[in-house]
């Protein structure tokens, strides 16, 4: 895909890490066609540091071909009104690419994204997500990938050959800004509502592999659970609002159906986890005799010894927790917190 194109970057207090983005940014692989611009929209940032970090990085970091400009949200705050202010200024580009502050692209993720942008019937491409420890200057250290992020790339591979990805990353998103695509105000799932305004629009929605983008997984338990859980309350918050999908018409059966299973499986799952759990309890509080007690440590250790059953474990309980929030009529918002 040739033209002009938009990289659109929404933040708000991420100072610390806006040069590198940008300077990040402008060493993508742009197509020939410009001029293309970088916008960074200002989502009411707390005090001038931001706009001062913009300021020394452009002055040094320059492109010929690329115009970089910082927007300034008149929307009220939060991520979606970010993401409108900037998607208003991208009107007349071929192409705008959606990515946040505190993740690196690869300098040939830009045409992976544009080349699956441009095949028949597309209308948003999700690039291909790599955990790393730390990102330092030189770029991402340490691979921090777990056998939960392996197999879910293996599910976007699968299912974007049928063009309905469910799952996509609001931190590398590419679309045409002439599709009028855009999030509803207010909601924190913001990427899962793009992907089910373009499936309302009869477009698809698949996976660029190889389109990789690169971000730290927080570090310490407390932090990891912090993301955990602000992820679990998102998806709650985009299945309760969003779940009259299920009757739209404009979505094809198959689309529906693989909505439900998405929308049910992992409550179904949250539940068995807590039932199994409920029944250990009831059976160590019976008194489990030698052989329950060796069968409870075998379980506990397995599920202990392995970080991706820790990590799908603590997931399972974050959904169970944003559903018990959610039951007491507490609403997640559409702020986020800098993940560095």
């Amino acid at each position: 895909m040739t033209g002009r194109v938009a990289v659109l970057i929404p933040c708000r207090d991420e100072e610390a890490v806006l040069p590198r983005k940008i300077r990040n940014t402008l060493s993508l692989e742009f197509p020939d066609g410009g001029p293309h611009a970088v916008l960074v929209v200002d989502d009411h940032s707390r005090d001038g540091a931001l706009a001062a970090a913009f300021a020394r990085v452009t002055a040094l970091a320059r492109r010929p071909d690329v115009e970089v400009r910082l927007l300034r949200s008149r929307r009220p705050p939060g991520k979606t009104g970010a993401l409108a202010e900037g998607l208003e200024a991208a009107r007349g580009f071929d192409a705008v690419l959606i990515t946040d502050a505190d993740v690196l692209l690869e300098p040939d993720a830009l045409p992976r994204l544009l080349e699956r942008l441009a095949a028949p019937g597309v209308g948003l491409v999700t690039g291909e997500q790599r955990f790393a420890e730390r990102i330092g200057e030189e770029g991402p250290e340490g691979e921090a990938d777990t056998l939960y992020d392996r197999l879910t790339r293996r599910v976007r591979r699968w299912e974007s050959r049928r063009g309905s990805v469910f799952s996509v990353h609001g931190e590398c998103l590419a679309l045409r800004a002439s599709d009028g695509l855009a999030p509803e105000p207010g909601i924190p799932a913001d990427d899962l509502d793009l992907a089910l305004a373009a499936r309302r629009k009869g477009l698809g929605v698949v996976y660029a592999e190889g389109a990789r983008f690169h971000e730290v997984r927080p570090s310490g338990w407390r932090a990891r659970g912090a993301q955990r859980l602000r992820r679990a309350r998102s998806f709650v918050d985009f299945v309760l609002r969003r779940w009259s999908a299920l009757r739209d018409r404009r979505l094809p059966a198959g689309d529906r159906l693989a909505l439900l299973l998405y929308f049910l499986a992992p409550f179904a799952a949250s539940a068995l986890f807590l039932g199994g759990a409920a029944a250990w309890a009831l059976v160590l509080a019976s008194g489990p005799g030698p052989l329950g007690w060796f069968l409870l440590g075998l379980s506990a250790g397995a599920l202990l010894a392995f970080r991706s059953g820790r990590d799908l474990s603590l997931r399972l309980l974050a959904i169970a927790r944003a559903l018990l929030e959610r039951a007491l009529g507490l609403r997640a918002g559409d702020r986020w917190v800098p993940a560095h």
